[in-house]
């Protein structure tokens, strides 16, 4: 019994596992080491409710002079040949009772690394915190902002 419950213990501690990923992508090479910024990779964060992903173009536009050796920036190229985008897997999703928007939250000074972690440390990306009710409830706590139910729930 108390071998299981330290196997539980151990095991809810532990750091979620990388979603599959269809190349090796390192944010600590492109966000830190190379200093670009997140809105490159993630265009809408600005100006829209989701950051999306840039098109594989954007990748190519460095990728055509950079790494060109490199099998995953190969599997990159060929697609992109052949004008299929790269299927990743998307980590984070709110219900669809929950209206989020970056947008929103980028113009009220929430830094990406508030809900994502210090992503530019990262190799592959991976969840650092569930974004659910009681997350997101502490954070608007803490900022003051609106813990009315209609600034979030549809």
């Amino acid at each position: 019994m108390r071998a299981a419950a330290l196997a539980l213990v151990l095991a809810c501690g532990a750091p979620p596992a990388p979603p599959d990923a269809p190349v090796a992508f390192s944010h600590k090479l492109h966000a830190a080491d190379n200093q670009i910024g997140c809105g490159v990779c993630h265009p809408y964060a600005r100006h829209s409710p989701v950051a999306g992903l840039a098109p594989a173009s954007t990748c190519i536009g460095c990728h055509k002079f950079v790494g060109k050796q490199k099998p995953d920036i190969q599997k990159l190229t060929a697609e992109f040949a052949a004008g299929r985008p790269l299927a990743w897997t998307r980590q984070h999703r709110v219900p669809d009772h929950v209206f989020f928007s970056h947008q929103r939250h980028l113009a009220a000074g929430v830094e990406c690394a508030s809900c994502h972690g210090d992503v530019a440390s990262m190799g592959l990306d991976h969840k650092v915190h569930e974004l659910q009710m009681g997350f997101c409830m502490d954070c608007h706590l803490q900022r003051q902002a609106s813990t009315d139910c209609l600034a979030c729930h549809k």
